[in-house]
């Protein structure tokens, strides 16, 4: 065992790690926290009676440098107003995993039980050209890169309908999309 290294690795599919076993000669030189890797080989059942994943080889096709910017390092607790500066890598760290986890379950029981109850899920639209509720709430939406508006911008057509061919907004309600499905 002194000639191995243990690694600890994530999918983020469960909060549980699986632990590769390879000896210190393969380690690739490389290999930090967070890097993105591949790794072959044999599943076996340590002596605690966990498995682990015996290799050979492992071959990273990402690195992840800490001193690099990256804002979250190994065994280290992350209060949640500094998780939240990182909205895109949040999903890296445990809670928030397993937070995406939890939702994906609750919403797929739910459909589920809706489904065997001859329910059917409907998936509104998010933009549409629409004031089904006529409240005149409407939120705009086009690029945010003016140069691209400028260049798609045609005779007789105004620059917020260039993008859609039309105006487009965020969809205030549903309801119109769902009374023509009603029975």
């Amino acid at each position: 065992m002194k000639n191995n290294i243990f690694i600890d690795i994530t999918d983020g599919s469960t909060p549980k790690m699986l632990q590769i076993v390879i000896s210190k000669s393969n380690k690739p030189d490389n290999l930090s926290f967070g890097s993105s890797i591949i790794a072959e080989g044999k599943l076996v059942l340590s002596p605690n009676g966990k498995i682990e994943l015996h290799t050979n080889n492992v071959t990273i096709i990402g690195t992840c440098d800490v001193m690099d910017g990256y804002p979250f390092v190994p065994r280290k607790y992350y209060d949640m107003d500094y998780v939240r500066q990182f909205l895109h890598l949040r999903p890296r760290t445990r809670r928030f995993s397993s937070l995406l986890r939890l939702r994906d379950m609750t919403t797929a029981s739910i459909e589920n039980y809706l489904r065997s109850k001859n329910f059917i899920n409907v998936h509104t639209p998010i933009l549409t050209s629409n004031d089904c509720e006529g409240a005149g709430e409407l939120f705009l939406v086009k690029p945010y890169c003016e140069n691209l508006l400028k260049s798609m911008k045609r005779e007789n057509i105004s620059e917020e309908e260039s993008y859609f061919n039309t105006k487009a907004f965020l969809t205030v309600s549903g309801q119109l999309h769902l009374e023509t499905i009603a029975r």
